[in-house]
């Protein structure tokens, strides 16, 4: 007679699940003793070792144990290989006697990812699952941005031409008090993909709400709106007619780019419409900087801007088919100067020849002359090319329009610097310290009476320049001085000084990036 002990030994439990029992076969006359150690194992599996999310939603996986799970439950731990395509809980726990759990697997974007789950007991073997996120039928950006105040496009786009009798598309907000959409529902036609007027939110609030798109039998899509001090796009919605034009939009930070300049990643999300680089740097110290769109095919793509530390900005680009008119692109022009701006049409104007119309987003600031110019038939350009006159600081744009050929859009930029005249000086405690800033270029035309232009014209507007003191504590200065439009050439401004304690600081002053910071160093004594 064999006689088997085998203390604690439990054939099919987790109770302990890592235990280990030791078998022990004895009392054999002529045989001596043998132990033996056994440890019971189980497994993780997934029901489906595959399963399919549209992008913004959520699946569900189910994780099944092969035994029951002990006393207290079994934590898994979880993980995805791709994050930035799907994500899963960190951790879910099968509860004490059951065998499963679901899993929640939220689509991210489109791709491919793989979820992995295992536990900390050695004798449970892990498990794996394949998940797929799809495209919705009904798409927005999963990430959109917009400043207090302000208002930006919320994209919407089928992922295939709608079929007959259109399709309606509802758009919701899911906190108002926070943002509010222009439209509630859109329409897009039938063979189209997006609507003909896209809708726009306005943030009302600081915060971060949920907008979604959704129609009866299709497959929504939801995107989170980050409402607060962020970049911006300008223009929010940017048109470009034909195929291989580059035109440019402006990125706007909410404050100056720190030493070293800020990066920006750019994205779009059709590549077959719209290309950007890959990245922008905004100068150290600047809080704009000009990302160009190159158009590839007709159709729309929003552009993205991405970075640590500020919600997104995005933007959206409809690309038209049509020969494209020719534009300088980023064109800069000193204040109060004039530049040639060359139009060029892509394709021979027709007999007959065509006029191009002409004009600037703001001509208080810039005015392109003459307001049209005609271009021959069999052509490309005028015989007399426009030029761009500048009376004010700042971002600019300048639109062309004919028949047959579209409209196109360009962004220039007026500039200007200023200077201290002495760049160092000195100042006694008890006296006012003077010195002048001096406007590189002539000032705006015209004559002013309490401050303000006396004709309301496009060539008549002020210039007012930013003044701070690193150390108001030694030297305080005002704020800022306004060059009002006398016309003079060059503007001259008196800064008075008023000197706190002894010791030495710098004075800045300028308006970036339009006016590059200028300084002064001011020493003050007894």
């Amino acid at each position: 007679m064999i006689a088997i002990a085998s203390p604690g030994f439990r054939a099919r439990s987790l109770a302990c699940p890592a235990r280990i029992s030791a078998i022990t076969f004895s009392s054999a006359p002529g045989f001596t003793s043998a132990t033996q150690t056994v440890q019971v194992g189980a497994a993780l599996s997934f029901a489906s070792n595959t399963v399919s999310v549209v992008r913004s939603a959520t699946g569900t996986l189910q994780l099944i144990l092969s035994v029951a799970a002990p006393a207290g439950g079994l934590a898994v731990n979880l993980g995805s290989s791709n994050v930035a395509v799907a994500t899963v809980p960190s951790v879910v726990n099968i509860p004490a006697g059951s065998t499963s759990v679901n899993v929640t697997v939220t689509g991210v974007a489109v791709g491919t990812a793989t979820v992995t789950a295992s536990t900390n007991a050695s004798n449970v073997s892990g498990a794996s699952a394949t998940v797929t996120v799809t495209t919705p039928d009904i798409i927005i950006p999963t990430t959109l941005s917009v400043s207090v105040g302000s208002q930006t496009v919320v994209p919407v786009t089928l992922s295939q031409a709608a079929s007959s009798g259109g399709v309606f598309a509802v758009i919701t907000s899911s906190d108002t008090n926070r943002a509010t959409l222009s439209a509630s529902t859109v329409f897009i036609a039938q063979g189209a993909t997006v609507p003909v007027t896209q809708p726009t939110v306005t943030g009302v609030a600081p915060g971060t709400v949920i907008i979604t798109a959704s129609s009866a039998g299709f497959a929504g899509s939801s995107g989170t709106l980050q409402i607060g001090a962020g970049m911006t796009f300008g223009p929010a919605s940017l048109s470009i007619s034909g195929t291989g034009s580059t035109q440019q939009l402006l990125l706007t930070l909410p404050s100056a780019a720190p030493v070293g300049g800020k990066t920006i990643t750019l994205i779009s999300s059709n590549l077959s419409v719209a290309t950007v680089p890959s990245s922008v740097t905004v100068p150290n110290g600047s809080t704009s900087v000009n990302v160009p769109v190159t158009s590839v095919a007709p159709g729309s793509a929003s552009i993205t801007a991405v970075t640590a530390g500020l919600p997104n900005a995005s933007a959206i680009v409809t690309v038209t088919a049509g020969a494209a008119i020719g534009m300088p692109v980023g064109l800069t022009i000193p204040l109060g100067g004039g530049a040639p701006f060359p139009i060029t049409l892509g394709s021979p104007a027709p007999p007959g020849g065509v006029f191009v119309a002409l004009s600037t987003a703001d001509p208080v600031r810039a005015k392109i002359l003459p307001a049209s110019v005609y271009i021959a038939g069999g052509a490309t350009t005028p015989a007399t090319q426009p030029v761009v006159q500048t009376f004010n600081v700042g971002l600019n744009s300048v639109t062309a329009s004919a028949p047959g050929y579209g409209t196109a859009t360009q962004l220039i930029t007026a500039v200007a610097s200023v200077v201290f005249n002495p760049n160092t000086t000195t100042v006694k405690m008890g006296e006012y310290g003077r010195m002048y800033l001096q406007l590189g270029s002539a000032a705006p035309p015209g004559h002013t009476s309490a401050g303000r232009c006396e004709v309301v014209d496009s060539d008549f507007c002020s210039i007012s320049v930013n003044i701070t003191s690193d150390n108001p504590g030694i030297v305080q200065v005002q704020p800022n001085f306004t060059y009002y439009p006398d016309g003079s050439n060059p503007a001259i401004g008196l800064i008075l000084l008023n000197p706190v304690s002894v010791g030495t600081t710098t004075i800045r002053a300028g308006l970036p990036p339009y006016i590059p910071m200028t300084t002064i160093t001011v020493t003050v004594t007894n």
